[in-house]
């Protein structure tokens, strides 16, 4: 029988105790042999140790090796000397029959010298010989001192045997001896994370980072376990750090493609999952996860070879049962969406074997037994876990959740009130008082169920597609599953229409502000509902630079902060609505763009601590409507959005980019009354970027900071909108020195501030970008004819809405007038 392979990742580092980095990492194929036999030394080679020289190994040279065993990194000693190169490249390669053949033909040392004997000892650890290494380390334990690095290695070699005891007691001891140990930390927190101890295996890891902030197999670890905690944020800094320090390392993609999934960001987390297997080909964690998303996406039949190919992976030691017992979870799930209720109920039933308490799994069973017609081993089994909660959320909720979805997917007719009423639930969602999905026209409330038992329906069969795939082979046995574990009430949906997807991501950073939001729904959506609807406010207050010196106003853009209730009355800024936006949809209207029109975009600042972070909500600006329609008539009117395995939420916030550049002075053109000027005499200046941002709430330029003292208008590229305040069009004028030199002339007739002249300065009403100036002269003035040569100079203490001053450097122009 072929043996199954495993795959291994070494990196050759540094000689010394803390010279390791993860670089340059390959995968390569070593069979594995996992005889567990009883080490002992004999009694005759223990007298013979009694007068032998015990060798002190932590006086040696020391060379660490980073491997990947059972989809999990470990760094390994070896006391290989110099001499011993072209055994240190084998193990580099992944060529262990030849770095064998070499260290037993050592150029200086016996075969049996410890220090050889500990050598080929830990390439057995490293071909996945995990007992014959045992047997060896126990052998050469007696006859070294100094061993610390000979139980940190037989360590390994316990946890892949799943002896967690035994392995914590090596490790503790190889931390009492070198407490600076990075690697001995790491490894702790590994078996503790799968002895479920998250607490102590975040402190384990945090000592391990503090040996070394850059120790990338520790950094991965701790995103996977802050994933865990629902620390998404937290997760993604750790494995973003990962990936920067080393781009090619398979597990910080791996944790990096959970934590999108977690977030729902499906496209972003199939490409670091598929980043992640083309590092590490077979890597089982990351086919598994996957799989996960093929079944967000409906994709099931990738989704189910995923999985399988997962199982295949999986070498059934008693550190993986877990991870079996997911596998056959979410295998289960697949054929239960297929309405494969015979594969759906033995794959669950597979997977309860490996782990019993598994409460998805035992609801995978139970809803395949339900649908196949078994009612009374459906009810025994939905009884089993009716006690508990996933993540949380009563079972009874998950349960009817499950039904609203199969209803809604076309699964045979189920008088769902007589279930629920053997179950012993006292209310019982509308849309399952029936076995069809009702046109209703408002929320689905709940009812509360009748005392007497209702009539019985016929149920409609639906024929049973194939099975998407073979079954694969049953497993052979235990391991922390790390941070896959997903339930079935994260694949459990609601009838009611929700958000699934957005752009840009929930909690995003670095956001253009004039971004485009796309929302992708759970169901084809009545479009008018969601655009009416649709709404943007500030997340938090801040003060912008531009209004910095308002002594009036405490801050220019409020927000508390709540994701909850922030979008309420009251508790925000309202920046905008749909009349800012361009709206389009896909074609079957489960997809939704706005795109800013030219003239709008959300307020920033050029003071990184000035931005706002800004909230998507579904709240009319106008009417407070709430409320969301889909096509089948079903409204949600709270917690619109499911972006992560959480809970639904009300609104997501996001955080946008500064703005830092200057705005410069880009054309003028200069008209005259002669030639049908619209204006008389006047001046056209058009800047680079905006000058003005307009909102729902309130308009942001400069000179809006009304503050006569600081002499505020000197901010203002024109007249704040509404003559409102100090700064008028006036005291706006001088702002802008202008010069004019008739045409012929050497010298000109006028060198000053627009002001002196009497004029004023507006923004353009025919320019809805905002762009654009008016310098416009007392009415009747005469100040030019065609042909003179005018020139315009800006002073640099006006601003844009960002807080930026104008460019010293390009705040002039010259042109002719027409």
């Amino acid at each position: 029988m072929k043996r199954k392979s495993l795959s291994l990742s070494l990196c050759l580092l540094a000689t010394g105790l803390n010279a390791c980095s993860v670089s340059n990492t390959s995968a390569v194929q070593v069979p594995l042999n996992l005889p567990v036999t009883q080490a002992s030394a004999s009694p005759g080679a223990t007298a013979e140790m009694a007068e032998t020289p015990k060798l002190d190994l932590s006086t040696l040279p020391l060379s660490r090796k980073m491997l990947t065993l059972q989809d999990e990194d470990y760094e390994l000693f070896f006391l290989i000397e110099p001499g011993y190169q072209e055994a240190l490249d084998a193990i580099q390669t992944g060529d262990f029959e030849k770095a064998k053949a070499r260290l037993d033909k050592p150029p200086s040392s016996p075969v049996s010298d410890p220090k050889s004997r500990f050598d080929r000892a830990t390439l057995q650890l490293a071909r996945a010989q995990v007992a014959d290494a045992l047997t060896q380390f126990a052998k050469l334990e007696p006859e070294v001192t100094g061993k610390w690095m000979l139980q940190a290695n037989r360590a390994i070699a316990n946890l892949q045997l799943g002896l967690y005891d035994q392995a914590l007691a090596d490790l503790n001891e190889v931390i009492r001896q070198r407490a600076g140990e990075k690697a001995a930390y790491y490894h702790r927190g590994i078996l503790q994370l799968r002895l479920d101890k998250s607490a102590e295996a975040l402190d384990s890891l945090n000592l391990a980072l503090k040996q070394d902030r850059n120790y990338v197999p520790a950094l991965s670890r701790r995103g996977g376990l802050y994933l865990r905690q629902n620390q998404t944020d937290k997760a993604l800094e750790d494995l973003n750090r990962a990936l920067q320090l080393e781009p090619a390392y398979a597990p910080a993609f791996n944790g990096r493609g959970l934590a999108y999934l977690k977030l729902n960001q499906l496209d972003q987390a199939l490409a670091d999952f598929d980043q992640a297997l083309k590092l590490r080909p077979g890597y089982s964690e990351a086919l598994l996860n996957r799989s996960l998303v093929h079944i967000r996406r409906n994709e099931l039949g990738q989704g189910a070879q995923d999985a399988s190919s997962s199982l295949q992976a999986l070498n059934g030691n008693a550190a993986e049962q877990a991870k079996t017992a997911f596998v056959y979870e979410n295998l289960s799930w697949i054929h239960l969406l297929q309405q494969d209720w015979n594969a759906a109920a033995d794959l669950a039933s597979q997977a309860l074997q490996k782990e019993p308490q598994a409460v998805p799994a035992q609801l995978n069973k139970a809803h395949a037994l339900l649908y196949r017609g078994d009612k009374r081993e459906a009810i025994t089994a939905y009884l089993q876990v009716l006690p508990q909660t996933v993540d949380g959320k009563p079972v009874k909720d998950i349960i009817q959740q499950d039904w609203l979805f199969f209803l809604n997917k076309g699964f045979p007719g189920i008088v769902y009130s007589d279930i629920a009423q053997e179950l012993g639930f006292k209310t019982l969602l509308a849309p399952l008082m029936s076995k069809s999905v009702p046109e209703l026209s408002s929320s689905i409330p709940v009812l509360t169920l009748p005392s007497s038992p209702i009539p019985k329906a016929s149920p409609t069969p639906i024929p049973t597609p194939s099975p998407v795939f073979s079954y694969p082979p049953t497993p052979v046995n235990p391991v922390d599953i790390g941070v896959t574990a997903f339930s079935a009430a994260y694949n459990s949906l609601s009838e009611l229409p929700e958000v699934r997807m957005v752009t840009p991501a929930r909690n995003g950073s670095g956001v253009n502000p004039k971004t485009s939001f796309v929302l992708a729904f759970s169901e084809p959506m009545e479009r008018k509902s969601v655009e009416d609807s649709f709404s943007i406010y500030t997340f938090n207050s801040r003060k912008l630079s531009v209004d910095q010196d308002n002594l009036t106003r405490h801050n220019t853009l409020t927000g508390n902060g709540a994701v909850a209730t922030n979008f309420l009355t009251g508790n925000s800024t309202p920046i905008w609505d749909k009349e800012a936006f361009n709206i389009s949809w896909n074609s079957d209207d489960t997809e939704v763009t706005f795109t800013f029109k030219e003239a709008f975009s959300l307020p920033t600042d050029k003071d990184s601590n000035l931005v706002p972070d800004y909230n998507v909500a579904f709240r009319s600006l106008s009417t407070g409507e709430r409320s969301l329609r889909d096509k089948a008539g079903f409204i949600r009117s709270v917690k619109h959005f499911k972006l992560t395995d959480g809970d639904f939420e009300e609104s997501y916030k996001f955080a946008i980019k500064t703005d830092e550049v200057k705005p410069t002075l880009s054309q003028i053109f200069v008209q005259s009354a002669e030639t049908g000027g619209k204006y008389g005499d006047a001046i056209v200046a058009r800047f680079s970027e905006p000058m003005i941002m307009y909102t729902r709430s309130l308009i942001i330029a400069g000179g809006m900071a009304e503050n006569e003292a600081k002499q505020s208008w000197k901010q203002a590229p024109a007249g704040y909108p509404g003559n409102r305040g100090i700064s008028t069009p006036e005291r706006a004028a001088a702002n802008y020195q202008v010069t004019i030199t008739p045409a012929g002339y050497v010298f000109p007739i006028f060198d000053g501030a627009w002001s002196e002249i009497g004029g004023g300065v507006y923004y353009d009403p025919g320019d809805a970008t905002g762009k654009t100036v008016l310098l416009i002269p007392p009415v009747g003035l005469p100040l030019f004819r065609p042909g003179d040569l005018v020139k315009v100079r800006v002073g640099t203490e006006v601003m844009d809405p960002a807080g930026n001053t104008v460019d010293a450097s390009r705040n002039s122009l010259t042109g002719l007038a027409g």
